[in-house]
């Protein structure tokens, strides 16, 4: 019998959490470093990029014991936002991982142990007209990173789908290690984008 995972409010946002950074992990699946730092839609996102952002915001909501908003409460935490979303010419792919992993582990023990209803300070928001502090419970800033890395794992997706064709799922059948069926199969370097239009699940 398969033990039963007692899911509490602090699990679920965990849980859920951490699917959106496997799935923004998954587009990096079978990309050099060129591919990954590439920009092929109008937008100045790159795979690599997001990686290295979400990777910033993480390490910054346990350094700052869950204000990772108050990074932007200067204009040198302004600027470091602005900059964590481009890899430096010595940053690697492998290296960006490398720091994305750790990264997350430590995010991840962080917010599971956090009370979704206590308290905290966020910093001033001004690009929101937000100028001062506010107190919030973990509930939001939870909920707000479920927004934050679910629309990056989407920003990642479409970026991956305009380098190669490779999909989400497929990307997940493969980093899993799971045989394909009937309506996916994993990626491979070989395989064939999908033809334009065509259903395939993607989620």
């Amino acid at each position: 019998m398969h033990a039963t995972l007692l899911l509490t409010e602090s699990n679920t946002f965990t849980l859920y959490i951490d699917d959106m950074l496997q799935g923004l992990r998954n587009s990096t699946h079978g990309l050099t470093d060129d591919q990954a730092r590439s920009l092929p839609t109008r937008s100045r996102l790159s795979i690599a990029g997001l990686i290295k952002h979400t990777t910033w915001v993480m390490r910054g909501t346990v350094l700052e014991k869950g204000a990772a908003e108050n990074a932007g409460s200067s204009t040198e935490g302004i600027g470091n936002f602005f900059e964590s979303f481009t890899p430096t010419t010595t940053e690697s792919l492998a290296d960006l991982l490398a720091g994305f992993d750790a990264a997350r582990a430590d995010y991840l023990d962080f917010i599971s142990g956090l009370d979704p209803a206590g308290e905290y300070t966020v910093g001033p928001r001004p690009w929101d007209n937000r100028p001062d502090p506010e107190q919030a419970n973990y509930r939001v800033l939870l909920a707000h990173h479920i927004d934050e890395f679910a629309r990056h794992a989407g920003h990642a997706d479409i970026i991956r789908e305009e380098i190669d064709g490779a999909q989400a799922m497929p990307l997940k059948f493969a980093v899993e290690g799971r045989a394909g069926n009937e309506y996916v199969q994993p990626w491979t370097p070989n395989a064939p984008a999908s033809a334009e239009g065509e259903s395939v699940p993607t989620v």
